[in-house]
């Protein structure tokens, strides 16, 4: 009986199996399985944000993933339009990736939040990595220098300073940024530039005729002064220290001793003359800019031959011949140039260090570069840079790699204005929200990162006469993917992040939570140890002349006795009644002096 149980029940399952397998391969069953699977392939193609009232969400591994695809690809194929950088000390094992960094990086935090450290250091770090050239705003000269120089050293790179103030600081003429005296465009540009950093920097607004004369004047002035023996601003300065100064220029120009481009860029104060008043005015407004910045100790940095150039300009003919457009002025592998601010003279420094580095970055973008130019501006509303918006929307074709950091949107808008902070952001495709210390931003970063679904179950429990029940149901609500007030508890280190390369399927820049640790700061701490003898280098080799007080005197001495001899005051009887008198009123009249400068320009008048 043992025996036969035993097999009874050992067989019973086959009969079970036997069974199941002619159900399932029956009609019937061949159908129940059959709409089992469609139900599936349906859950599983179902779009799952079908049922979402909003669809913001974190970025993970697979973001992460096709970023860092994205970024070696970049950085193995060196193209001068598609660069990418990293935050870390390996670039195959870096916290973040930069993919795209030519479409622009804003970098968004508040005093203390770790923007520099944690991200803008290790990015100019990946940059020098890559041996990219480098230009680097240092607001606090020499702070983040000092953290960078040595890393940079060690890559063999070629370092030049203008940090005026410094006795390392390299030389830069802005007029020698002029073609020759008739180059009204590029005297425009910098007067432009120079004056609205100053008024940035005075925390000043002016009347706009005055400021607008003011620009003319300068402008003006620097045409004359590129024609002086000592083109420099120095030049510039004794020419306005001379009494009755329309007086004189008119009587320049009415014995032909003015070029022609130049009396016509007078002719806004020669229209003025009669008026005492305006003509003070026009002329107090042109004098506050230069006597900012003349002071004994800053003289040095821009009197005499620019040399922050890496390459001599003989080099330029071979290049061009070559069929590759550049200048003296193109950076290249390798070359790292810093410009820093003396913040006990911010006032008198900054307009002259924005109007250069403005200069600088547009004679970058218009050659035919080979690879990308690396760009880090931190504190940028401490400048006011006209062509930003162009840089980061146009010129990112050209290789420029723009990197800005600040601390608050109010901050931004303050010294550019709301609309163009605004493009200044739509112009930056990636972004890092640091904690802003800023109710106004951190509201903007939370409705910028949209709001995410969750659902909340809920139980209820109902009672009638057939008994009781329970019910669960579910509830969708939106919120925030970061509240603005998590914004302002972020530690220093940790942000939001947003890239293009960190994407999945047809969704890109999702956004990913980070906090970054200081990989390399060992390597800052290393290079702010031989910051001292770097220095001491640097200023050994660079052509700013340390002159004596006596020395600077007599510069000074020598360009006022040259500009009272060269434009010596008339007599009343030699300027004509209507106080327009000049070359362009003789008797043929405006072409002929239109012709002279022709001649001039091209070699030959025209027939």
């Amino acid at each position: 009986m043992t025996n036969t149980e035993t097999k009874s029940s050992v067989g019973m399952p086959n009969l079970s199996l036997d069974k199941t397998i002619d159900f399932v391969t029956s009609d019937t069953g061949l159908i129940l399985f059959g709409c089992a699977a469609a139900m599936i392939a349906m859950k599983l193609l179902e779009d799952p944000g079908k049922d979402q009232i909003a669809r913001s969400r974190w970025g993970g591994n697979a973001e992460k993933k096709a970023a860092k695809k994205i970024a070696l690809k970049e950085m193995e194929e060196r193209r001068k339009n598609k660069v990418s950088l990293y935050i870390g000390a390996n670039p195959k094992e870096a916290q973040l990736y930069v993919t795209s960094a030519e479409r622009g990086t804003a970098v968004i935090g508040g005093p203390g939040s770790g923007k520099t450290a944690s991200c803008i250091n290790p990015l100019v770090m990946s940059a020098i990595d890559q041996t990219l050239p480098i230009v680097l705003y240092d607001f606090k000269y020499p702070q983040q220098t000092s953290e960078i120089i040595g890393v940079a050293a060690q890559a063999g790179y070629k370092v030049k300073i203008f940090a005026p103030g410094f006795a390392e600081s390299e030389v830069i003429n802005p007029l020698d940024f002029l073609r020759d005296e008739s180059d009204a465009t590029m005297a425009r540009e910098i007067a432009s530039v120079m004056n609205r950093n100053l008024a940035l920097a005075s925390n000043s607004s002016e009347d706009k005729f005055f400021s607008e004369a003011g620009d003319q004047l300068v402008t003006a002035l620097m045409m004359l002064a590129k024609s002086c023996e000592d083109p420099d601003l120095l030049t510039i300065q004794a020419l306005l220290t001379l009494d009755e100064l329309p007086k004189r220029l008119q009587a320049a120009a009415a014995v032909n001793k003015l070029n022609p481009w130049v009396e016509l860029a007078f002719s806004q104060l020669f229209q003025v003359a009669g008026s005492e008043k305006t003509v003070a005015g026009i002329i107090a407004t042109a004098s506050k800019l230069f006597t900012r910045f003349l002071a004994p100790e800053l003289i040095s940095c821009f009197v005499g031959k620019t040399s922050i150039c890496f390459k001599k300009k003989s080099q330029n003919q071979s290049e061009f011949e070559q069929g590759r457009r550049t200048n003296e002025y193109e950076l290249k592998e390798k070359e790292l140039l810093i410009f820093g601010l003396n913040r006990e003279k911010r006032e008198a420094t900054s307009p002259l260090i924005a109007s250069m580095l403005h200069m600088i970055i547009n004679k970058n973008v218009v050659v035919n570069r080979t690879c990308g130019l690396a760009l880090f501006i931190d504190e940028l509303p401490t400048l006011f840079l006209p062509n930003i918006t162009n840089w980061l929307n146009e010129n990112r074709s050209d290789g420029l790699l723009t990197t800005l950091g600040f601390q608050n949107i109010g901050q931004l808008e303050k010294a550019y204005s709301k609309e163009i902070s605004r493009a200044i952001l739509g112009g930056t495709a990636t972004k890092f929200y640091f904690n802003p210390q800023d109710s106004d931003s951190a509201e903007f970063y939370a409705k910028y990162l949209g709001e995410e679904t969750i659902t909340i179950k809920s139980k209820s429990k109902t009672t009638g006469k057939s008994g009781a029940s329970n019910n669960i149901s579910d509830h969708k609500y939106k919120i925030y993917l970061v509240e603005p007030a998590e914004f302002n508890r972020f530690p220093p280190g940790k942000c939001v992040y947003i890239n293009p390369g960190y994407k999945r399927k047809n969704e890109g820049s999702v956004p990913i939570s980070a906090f970054l640790k200081l990989d390399r700061a060992a390597a800052s701490e290393l290079s702010e140890a031989i910051w001292p003898k770097l220095r001491k280098k640097l200023t050994e080799k660079t052509k700013q002349k340390s002159e004596f007080d006596e020395i600077r005197k007599q510069q000074v001495e020598k360009r006022l006795a040259y500009v009272k001899e060269k434009f010596p005051l008339p007599d009343d009887s030699d300027i004509p009644p209507n106080n327009v008198k000049s070359s362009l009123h003789k008797e043929n009249g405006l072409q002929s002096a239109l012709d002279d400068a022709a001649e001039k320009a091209f070699g030959s008048k025209k027939n």
